[in-house]
């Protein structure tokens, strides 16, 4: 009997055929005798069973419907069959305007930011390794942020509530930024903290939108660079006068460069924003929102003006009151400077007039005077007149 060794692999399925080795030729001979798998005789095909809704299987009717059941089951089979249309649901409103939803959208905007960037990068980095799987995840991701950011924001009656809100929730956005540029005092530091996140950001609004890479790409670039072009002047006056300079001066300098340049910014990134994510509207749409765009800009600049003037009011008042305290640490340095030097050697003894009043002590009483009795003068007599 020929030995085989095991390769590991079998060489297909099959069925032990009842011989054993020595009912086979010698040179068919193998342990255990095995051939290949028997032909099992060709089935007639069962018809299969209609397969209806949610894969059950619907029995055949067993003679023609009546006219009314059969329009039921033509209208069914229609709707089963008919294209899958897609579109978009219109605009997403948030919650009325209240309290608690300013409060809730305002802590939104604080977060929202980071998961925007954070999804943003990823789609970066799907689109350079180019992994299909990778940016349609990415991609879902700013869509949530972004759907987030749409439902959690109040919805205003008025523009001039909505530039205000605006005024708030990007103040609130650049705390880190500041920060940044407070604690290095360099607006550089500040600018570019503030304006770095902004490239990731919308290059996943701009791919969301249905931009390729290289136009959501240049598009978020040209969007980031507005605002660094434009954010330059206004950081240098925040880092460098903020707690520094009296409440109107840094008002009126902070204003005087951030309002043109925010202006300038909204142009320019409302025209990018409408060139790469929203090629369907018109440049005379683009227009007719100039001055509601223009009007919630001013306002969002002067709502964050008056908070930093307010915060610059607060740090001028800690401020004053720190010198005022390091002053009379100075006053009272000063005074023991001065008792020290016109102390007498030790060992010397300096002679001072019975009256003379150390520093710190109380002056002495004076002594009890008694009272003087005076005798009243006498009078005198009268003189007696010369005889003539």
């Amino acid at each position: 009997m020929a030995v085989r060794e095991f390769s590991g692999q079998l060489d297909g399925v099959k069925e032990f055929d009842g011989l054993l080795d020595s009912e086979l030729p010698p040179d068919q001979a193998v342990f255990g005798a095995y051939r290949g798998p028997k032909q099992k005789p060709a089935q007639p095909a069962a018809a299969q069973p209609s397969i209806g809704v949610m894969g059950l299987a619907r029995p055949e009717p067993a003679g023609p419907l009546d006219p009314a059941a059969q329009a039921v089951v033509d209208r069914w089979q229609e709707r089963l069959t008919r294209p899958v249309e897609t579109g978009s649901i219109g605009p997403i409103q948030g919650p009325a305007a209240s309290i608690g939803s300013i409060i809730s959208g305002l802590a939104n905007s604080v977060v929202s930011g980071a998961q925007k960037t954070r999804a943003g990068m990823r789609t970066i980095v799907a689109d350079a390794i180019g992994s299909p799987d990778a940016t349609a995840t990415a991609r879902r991701e700013v869509a949530d942020a972004q759907l987030r950011d749409a439902t959690t924001t109040p919805a205003f009656e008025s523009p001039t509530a909505a530039g205000i809100y605006g005024g708030v929730a990007s103040t609130l956005q650049q705390v880190p930024a500041v920060a940044a540029g407070l604690a290095t005092r360099s607006p550089a530091v500040a600018t570019a903290a503030m304006v770095a996140p902004l490239v990731p950001q919308q290059y996943g609004v701009y791919r969301g939108a249905g931009a390729d890479p290289m136009t959501a790409g240049l598009g978020a670039a040209g969007y980031a660079g507005a605002e660094y072009l434009t954010e330059r002047l206004p950081m240098g006056v925040l880092v460098k006068q903020l707690g520094r300079v009296g409440a109107m001066r840094f008002l009126s300098n902070l204003l005087a460069r951030e309002v043109p340049g925010e202006q300038v910014a909204t142009l320019a990134q409302d025209a990018i924003d409408k060139a790469v994510a929203e090629p369907d509207k018109t440049w005379g749409d683009y227009a007719r929102e100039r001055p509601d765009a223009a009007y919630q800009t001013l306002l969002a600049t002067i709502t964050q003006g008056g908070i930093m003037g307010g915060v610059n009011s607060g740090m001028n008042a800690v401020q004053r009151a720190e010198d005022r305290a390091v002053a009379e640490d100075a006053r009272q340095v000063a005074l023991t400077k001065a008792a020290d030097l016109f102390k007498p050697p030790a060992g010397v003894a300096r002679e001072l007039p019975a009256d003379a009043v150390l520093d710190g002590e109380a002056p002495p009483a004076a002594p009890a005077v008694a009272p003087v009795t005076v005798p009243p003068a006498p009078v005198p007599a009268p003189i007696a007149a010369a005889p003539t």
